[in-house]
């Protein structure tokens, strides 16, 4: 929460896992840094207050 976060949720178990972060968009860039510097991989995720969208991909 140091490095800008609002908020945070951990889920999954055992050997994997996700761990989720609320971030100001003026902090993202800031929390990126730091998460990589322990090993850490980033995506970005979106919120729509539309209800959930979901697509396929091409194998």
């Amino acid at each position: 929460m140091k490095n800008g976060a609002l908020g945070g949720k951990i889920s999954g178990a055992g050997g994997g896992g996700y761990m989720m972060f609320y971030v100001k968009n003026c902090f993202v860039h800031h929390l990126v840094n730091v998460l990589n510097e322990f090993g850490g991989r980033t995506e970005r995720v979106h919120f729509y207050d539309k209800g959930v969208i979901t697509w396929k991909t091409q194998d």
